[in-house]
């Protein structure tokens, strides 16, 4: 049952980002552009003028010991986020933390690999610094984070990113790349508006994905107590689990 939930928002977030990002949220007319179709008060933009210099990650060999900051790397961005728990650290310097810190609002893309283009937006991030099979970009006030964030989410993204890797040997991407990307721009209070109702449908999402493993959780520890002997199945009464989710406001 969580799983058809949770399929079932992961749908609605994709078509609702399909009609947001050609139709806006205010009923405008349209305009056809050279990145699609968009609101006619929105202009065509390019990512690099609206972000600092692409940076890429740290070399370093990960620990599982806690030597000093979290580690994040390709492998512990998922589908549902990152998992700061499993995430290794590593050592570095005062100057080289200073330098690959990551902030709040930080977005960071896989540039090689089977998961090359996928982007991941820092929120409420440990003490942490990230890999170098991923670039940084940080968002300049011109733009709202998190928009920008989902933008890089959206058909429209995928289709220049995926024109460009076939255009690419090696299939990966670069900061190069991702600053020459187009992207619409609406102005400043459609971008938040935009992505607070994004951000309401994960929210919805990540709500399922941890009762869905609640669930899980219960169900393991209930098969154990039933083959240790510790519970009988006559003892089972289900209808008075009560299971307690908190919701989150990452994009964990």
């Amino acid at each position: 049952m969580q799983e058809e939930i949770i399929e079932r928002t992961r749908e609605l977030k994709k078509s609702a980002m399909q009609f947001i990002f050609t139709r806006g949220l205010r009923g405008e007319k349209t305009k056809e552009t050279e990145i699609g179709k968009m609101p006619e008060s929105w202009g065509v933009a390019i990512i690099g003028k609206h972000v600092e210099n692409p940076q890429y990650g740290f070399t370093e060999s990960a620990l599982e010991e806690n030597v000093g900051p979290k580690f994040l790397r390709i492998t512990d961005i998922t589908e549902d986020g990152v998992n700061w728990n499993s995430v290794p650290y590593c050592q570095c310097s005062s100057r080289e933390f200073a330098q690959y810190e990551l902030l709040d609002n930080d977005i960071l893309f896989a540039r090689i690999g089977a998961t090359t283009g996928k982007s991941y937006i820092v929120k409420n991030a440990p003490k942490a610094v990230f890999a170098s099979y991923l670039i940084r970009l940080r968002p300049l006030a011109s733009v709202f984070p998190d928009f920008l964030y989902y933008f890089f989410n959206s058909f429209e993204y995928w289709e220049q990113i995926n024109a460009d890797k076939d255009n690419n040997l090696k299939g990966g991407v670069n900061g190069s790349v991702l600053a020459r990307l187009l992207f619409p721009l609406p102005d400043k209070q459609e971008q938040k508006e935009i992505a607070h109702v994004l951000m309401t449908i994960d929210r919805k999402l990540k709500l399922h994905i941890t009762k869905k493993s609640v669930l899980q959780d219960l169900l393991k520890t209930t098969l154990n107590k039933l083959m240790s002997g510790e519970i009988k199945v006559k003892d089972l009464e289900i209808d008075d689990i009560e299971i307690t989710i908190t919701g989150g406001t990452e994009h964990d």
